[in-house]
C-alpha cells in the first residue's frame, strides 16, 4: 500500500472513529477478536541462545491475550472461540555484538576467551521474520514448550493452522546510543545477555489473514515507518528444550476490515446526499 493510499485510509479511519457503533464493533478473523484502535498483544516466548556470533536467533511463542486500552480492554484470550494463536520467529542474524567492556565486535569477531555466548553484554540483529498462526485447540495441536517435547515438535506445533500475520524486521536507529538494528538485545544489570536480558525492535506486516487490518504505519522512528513495536524480557529459568524463556509484547494499532470502511464511506456519502437534497428543497 503506497503512502497516498494510507493517507486516504487514515482519513477514513478518522471518520469511522466519529461513529460510535463502528468503533465498538469487534473484528473477528479466524477466531481471534480485536477492536479498531491501539493493540497490546501479550505473549509467552521461548528462544535459542547464540553459541557463535554467526548463529541466528529463533524461537516460538504463544499469544496469551490481546488488549485494546482505548477501545474495550481485553478483546481476546487464548482459548476463546476454540482458538490458539501461536508464532515462530527466526532469521535474526548478528550485525554487531558488545562485550562486557562495551567494545563492539562484528559477526565472526571471536577468539579465545572472547565469544558471544560467554561475553555478550548486548547484541544488534539484522533481518528477522515473525509468523503468527491461528489454530483450533480441539482439532489442532497445542503448543506447550514447557512440556519439553523438543524444538522440532514445538516449531511444528507453532506453525500449523492458518497464517494469521507475518512480520519482518525493520532497521531503526536508537537515538540515545546510535546503534542501528532490526532488534536490539541487552543484558539486564550486570548479567550476560544469554542469562537475563531484554530486547526491542520494530516490524512491518507483509502477509497473513489479518494483514489489511494491521498494516497501519503505527510508528515513525526518525522518519522510518513501521507497523508494530516489539518488546521482550527473557531469562534462562526455562526448564524445557529452549534455553531462554520469558514474555514478548507486540504494540501496534488495528483498523476495521476494508469492506467495513467501504460500507461506512457509502453511508457517509448517503448522509451527505440526503442533506443536500433537503437543503435543495428548503431553497
Amino acid at each position: 500500500m503506497n503512502k497516498f493510499k494510507k493517507i486516504a485510509l487514515a482519513a477514513a479511519i478518522a471518520s469511522a472513529a466519529m461513529v460510535p457503533v463502528a468503533s465498538q464493533a469487534a473484528v473477528v478473523i479466524d477466531g481471534v477478536a480485536f477492536n479498531a484502535g491501539d493493540q497490546f498483544i501479550a505473549t509467552s516466548i521461548w528462544e535459542s541462545v547464540l553459541t557463535l556470533s554467526t548463529d541466528s536467533l529463533s524461537g516460538v511463542g504463544l499469544v496469551n491475550h490481546i488488549d485494546c486500552n482505548s477501545c474495550g480492554g481485553t478483546t481476546w484470550i487464548n482459548g476463546n472461540n476454540d482458538t490458539q494463536l501461536t508464532y515462530q520467529f527466526g532469521g535474526y542474524t548478528v550485525s554487531k555484538w558488545y562485550d562486557t567492556t562495551g567494545t563492539a565486535h562484528l559477526a565472526g569477531d571471536e577468539g579465545t576467551g572472547l565469544n558471544i555466548f560467554a561475553n555478550a553484554k548486548g547484541i544488534d540483529f539484522t533481518g528477522g521474520n515473525i509468523k503468527l498462526w491461528s489454530d483450533k485447540i480441539t482439532t489442532g495441536t497445542v503448543l506447550n514448550p514447557s512440556a519439553n517435547l523438543g524444538i522440532a515438535t514445538d516449531v511444528a506445533n507453532a506453525t500449523d493452522g492458518n497464517l494469521w500475520l507475518e512480520y519482518v524486521g525493520v532497521v531503526t536507529t536508537d537515538l540515545l546510543t546510535g546503534r542501528s538494528a532490526t532488534l536490539f538485545s541487552d543484558a539486564t544489570g550486570t548479567n550476560n545477555v544469554h542469562s537475563r536480558g531484554f530486547g526491542f525492535g520494530y516490524l512491518n506486516v507483509v502477509d497473513g489473514l489479518a494483514k489489511s487490518n494491521f498494516d497501519t504505519d503505527s510508528f515513525n522512528i526518525l522518519g522510518v515507518i513501521a507497523d508494530a513495536g516489539l518488546e521482550s524480557s527473557f531469562s534462562t529459568t526455562n526448564s524445557g528444550a529452549w534455553p531462554l524463556s520469558g514474555t514478548a509484547d507486540i504494540k501496534t494499532s488495528a483498523i476495521p476490515e476494508p469492506t467495513s470502511l467501504a460500507l461506512l464511506g457509502l453511508g457517509l456519502l448517503g448522509v451527505g446526499a440526503t442533506y443536500r437534497r433537503k437543503a435543495g428543497k428548503k431553497a
